[in-house]
């Protein structure tokens, strides 16, 4: 028998599973932890690279903050307290600071800015010359000083208001103190630029003469040399209310009190050269509105500078708050004589008329001296008005009083002629038109007119072949008329009023936004009715080249017509200035400002519109509480009078320099 061979052994196939996945185990466990390794070490690598680029980050964004912080903080500190010039020479001893000023409630002035700083350089004593004042063009058109003027020995730093590009806003002042007395300049919430030293004594004023408003001023020195007013209405564009027009470069300027400290002067850093002074003019308002700065000294050194200042209200004077620069005095009162003057004490044969109204001013050719003529405006008993006359002589001295005309009833306002006399007119029931002569030469006469409650009277020679005369009337439907002679005798011109014409009634057809057009009717029930709807209660008129100008009382309104164009506008009068309602009107040439009397109210007195349209107040009484009318002005232009009329007051007005009101009196002027 054959033995079987050996078997191969066989392999446990569970043991080698088992090994295999043992080994499978090992090695996934072997290369997990590799994997892992791996990733830790990419993990670890990039949390540095965070952390580097984080820190990185921190030090970068404090880096750019810290030079933000530095550019913010070097702008605002070279904005509100270096001076703009990239070259100044070091400070002087001694410059002069913004001063805190408390309140004064008696002088409404403001708490203003805390100090500011004023770098300002030396000047070198190159050149030493006195201002060519009476060169320069004296005290209108540019305020031009001689080039060679320069200042010496100058104490800059005392005596410095302004560099370069520095602003001074409403209702701060800086403050200078160059020797024992200190010196101010402020912008006002009017848009006035003052100087004035610690008595309140002015020294210059730009001469703006806004009401305070919603605007808001400031006044900067620029680049260019000029010193420029700004006014700005909320988002608005500024506007330039005010410069010096200085003719010059770009240059570092100053702005500083004058060598004898009674102005301003701008001036150039090198060698101190004067370009511009107060003394020599003060530049001017735009587009002719307003006018240039004017030199304020007191009224004892006036010297012939201007010292009036319209609209600033500082003195209290007989019943009266006038306007800086003004005087006045008492003429007449009614029921008493008029106090002759320099006639040891003598006085009138008369008794001054009562209730005093519209008045005019006619000057005495032989003597030099004129009249001032004056409506009584007695309603009650009937025929007991009138129109008295103050004579005075060609040094406004009272000569004479006495009655022009009796018996006519409630003569309220009037008007004067081109051709030197008076029209009177009734405010009554079937009132008249009359034309007096204020010397005697010719008796008293009736005006070619229908019957009404007038008021006031002006009138339009431009074209001497169709000459036109305008009367208003004072009631709900009282139309405003216009009457054109048929008559046209040039030599004898008083007959024009009186000879045949034709009266026509205005009427106003608006078209939106105060404005229309208007035209002329003989219809006067149709008259009445757009009178009523549109401009009832006429009073003050008067008429300037092409434009007449009246006034609505119950509506304090304004109307002014171009007569050439037959258009209108309409302004109100609600600014703030008049309590009571607007009553007589007078345009005055070359000034640009139309001045009212004022009726009712609790501070009346005399007011005045410029070509801008602002209002503001020239003098006013808290005393009387009643109509202020009758201003009239002498022949001279240096006298003012006006009238309180319950009263019976009669003011002669002047100013204490001694100059004129305005450069001239428009003829015809009267409502």
């Amino acid at each position: 028998m054959t033995e079987a061979a050996p078997s191969k052994p066989e392999l446990d196939k569970s043991s080698l599973a088992e090994t295999e996945t043992s080994t499978e185990k090992d090695t996934e466990k072997k290369t997990d932890n590799s994997v892992d390794e791996d990733n830790d070490e990419k993990d670890n690598a990039v949390v540095e690279e965070l952390v580097t680029t984080h820190k990185a980050s921190v030090i970068y964004g404090t880096l750019c903050c810290l030079l933000l912080f530095l550019l913010i903080g070097g702008i605002t500190y070279a904005v509100l307290y270096m001076p703009k010039s990239n070259d100044l020479p070091s400070t002087s001893p001694g410059a002069g600071a913004l001063e805190e000023i408390s309140t004064d409630d008696d002088t409404n002035e403001i708490v203003f800015q805390p100090s500011i700083k004023i770098d300002v350089p030396a000047v070198s004593d190159e050149e030493t010359t006195v201002i060519d004042e009476e060169s320069s063009g004296g005290s209108s058109g540019f305020s031009l000083v001689n080039s060679r003027a320069s200042l010496s020995n100058f104490n800059w730093g005392a005596n410095t208001f302004l560099t370069k590009d520095q602003r001074l806003y409403q209702d701060n002042r800086i403050a200078k103190r160059p020797g024992n007395k200190a010196y101010y300049l402020q912008q006002q919430s009017d848009g006035n630029l003052v100087l004035f030293d610690q008595d309140n004594r002015i020294y210059w004023s730009s001469g703006i003469v806004h009401r305070p408003s919603n605007k808001r001023y400031w006044s900067v020195l620029q680049g260019d040399g000029n010193l420029v007013t700004y006014s700005k209405i909320g988002d608005n564009r500024p506007r330039v209310e005010w410069a010096s027009n200085t003719p010059s470069g770009n240059d570092n300027y100053f702005l500083v009190l004058s060598q004898n400290r009674d102005g301003l002067m701008i001036a150039r850093r090198n060698g101190g050269q004067i370009i511009w002074s107060s003394r020599s003019g003060g530049g001017a308002a735009p587009s002719g509105g307003g006018g240039g700065g004017v030199d304020v000294p007191a009224a004892s050194t006036s010297g012939g500078r201007i010292t009036y200042v319209p609209g600033k209200l500082s003195r209290r004077e007989n019943g009266l708050r006038l306007s800086e620069g003004l005087r006045s005095r008492i003429v007449a009162r009614t029921g008493e004589r008029v106090l002759l003057d320099g006639r040891n004490n003598a006085r009138s044969g008369e008794r001054f008329h009562d209730e005093p109204d519209g008045a005019g001013v006619f000057e005495d050719p032989e003597t030099g001296g004129w009249v001032y003529v004056s409506n009584s405006e007695v309603k009650e008993p009937r025929g007991q008005g009138g129109v008295g006359g103050i004579f005075f002589d060609k040094h406004a001295r009272t000569t004479d009083y006495r009655m022009l005309q009796r018996g006519t009833t409630a003569n309220c306002s009037g008007g004067k002629t081109p051709w030197n006399t008076w029209v009177s007119c009734e405010e009554t029931e079937n009132g008249r038109v009359m034309q007096i002569d204020p010397f005697g030469r010719r008796g008293m006469q009736y005006m070619t007119m229908d019957r009404g409650y007038f008021e006031a009277f002006a009138s339009d020679i431009r074209d001497r072949n169709n000459p036109r005369f305008f009367v208003t009337e004072d009631k709900e439907r009282g139309p405003l008329r216009r009457f054109t002679p048929h008559f046209k005798n040039w030599n004898d011109p008083w007959q024009l009023l009186h000879s045949a014409g034709t009266i026509h009634y205005l009427v106003l057809e608006p078209r939106g936004g105060g404005r229309g057009t208007f035209r002329w009717t003989t219809d006067k029930n149709y008259a009445k009715t757009n009178a009523q709807m549109y401009y009832p209660f006429s009073e003050g008129i008067d008429v300037y080249r092409n434009q007449l100008f009246f006034t609505i009382k119950e509506r304090k309104q304004l109307f002014i017509l171009d007569l050439d164009k037959h258009t209108f506008e309409r302004q109100s009068t609600r600014s703030g200035v008049f309590d009571g309602m607007p009553d007589q009107v007078q345009r005055i040439v070359d000034d640009g400002l139309l001045y009212f009397c004022e009726e009712g109210g609790v501070e009346n007195g005399v007011h005045a519109r410029d070509t801008n349209g602002w209002f503001f107040t020239v003098l006013e009484s808290d005393t009387f509480n009643d109509e202020s009318t009758g201003l009239a002005f002498s022949p001279n232009g240096k006298r003012m009078y006006v009238s309180f009329q319950s009263s019976g007051t009669i003011y002669d007005i002047w100013r204490e320099d001694g100059l004129p009101f305005h450069g001239q009196t428009l003829n015809v002027r009267y409502h």
